[in-house]
């Protein structure tokens, strides 16, 4: 499969190592921002690794954002107004959309113990909220539609769960491949990291 959830430490240090070279190493972000308490591998949070062959080429995360949907929520969804640094998002600006992924399954869908996914554990009934992070994908792999396959299957895995909005925070060169993957553009431009960001939403 293309595109799986991380779930051995092999699989963990094929993560850290893409997104070292996207992020320490390509864009020169210090490494004090890249990595945070939603690595450590007791945290509640989902890493997905994507391979071609047997090569490590993207990765991304899901965490849980500890706000509720409001009740009145209809289509369009609030701004996060976290102040965290989530820095980047980094992916190819390829727009293709498919939905041939082959996407991991057996996740949290009530099966926490066989998917070793800690996710779930955070999602309740009034924290219905998936914020999607350290999205990379390697520079001789881009527009190739790996960022498209890491994103359906993070949002496969996140309705699994119980989540009903992802958010991000998306590099303002990749914003329209967010557009087409149904995320809205939901602030100004900011910066995280200095590099400009706006941020997106979407309903699942």
């Amino acid at each position: 499969m293309p595109v799986e959830l991380a779930t051995t430490s092999e699989q963990r240090e094929d993560v850290f190592s893409v997104r070292r070279r996207v992020f320490v190493n390509e864009q020169d972000i210090s490494e004090t921002l890249e990595w945070d308490e939603h690595d450590n591998p007791a945290a509640p949070t989902a890493h997905f690794i994507a391979y071609s062959g047997s090569q490590p080429v993207g990765t991304a995360r899901l965490r849980v954002l500890n706000e509720s949907v409001p009740d009145d929520a209809d289509n369009s969804v609030a701004s996060d107004s976290g102040s965290d640094i989530d820095a980047k998002i980094s992916t190819d600006t390829d727009t293709d959309t498919d939905t041939d992924t082959d996407a991991d399954t057996d996740t949290c869908s009530g099966n926490t113990k066989q998917s070793n996914c800690n996710l779930e554990t955070a999602v309740t009934e009034t924290t219905t909220i998936g914020k999607v992070e350290r999205v990379a994908v390697l520079a001789d792999h881009r527009n190739q539609g790996w960022g498209a396959r890491l994103m359906q299957t993070v949002e496969t895995h996140a309705r699994q769960c119980g989540l009903s909005i992802l958010r991000l925070h998306g590099q303002t060169r990749v914003e329209s491949f967010y557009n087409a993957c149904g995320y809205s553009t939901v602030s100004d431009v900011f910066e995280e990291a200095g590099i400009p960001h706006v941020s997106m939403e979407k309903r699942l």
